[in-house]
């Protein structure tokens, strides 16, 4: 998560959601990725496509996070 979330501060941070999702998840491809799709699930969940990636990093994260289907855990070295 904390990856995530400095890639999306970073890379992806003066770019707009949509930018950065046909960026993140292009479309098509093994992933079968639909960017716009994508967008959308992030709007229903709180994320604001009128503004930057970079002020709602947390938000998009958590978005992301749920989107993706994510299971806590540990990491071991």
């Amino acid at each position: 998560m904390d990856a995530l979330r400095r890639l999306l501060a970073t890379k992806y941070r003066d770019m707009s959601v949509t930018d950065a999702m046909r960026k993140y998840a292009p479309f098509g491809g093994t992933d079968n990725n639909n960017p716009e799709a994508y967008v959308r699930f992030l709007q229903r969940n709180g994320v604001d496509t009128t503004r930057p990636v970079g002020v709602q990093v947390d938000k998009m994260a958590d978005a992301i996070k749920k989107q993706e289907g994510w299971i806590e855990g540990v990491v071991r070295k």
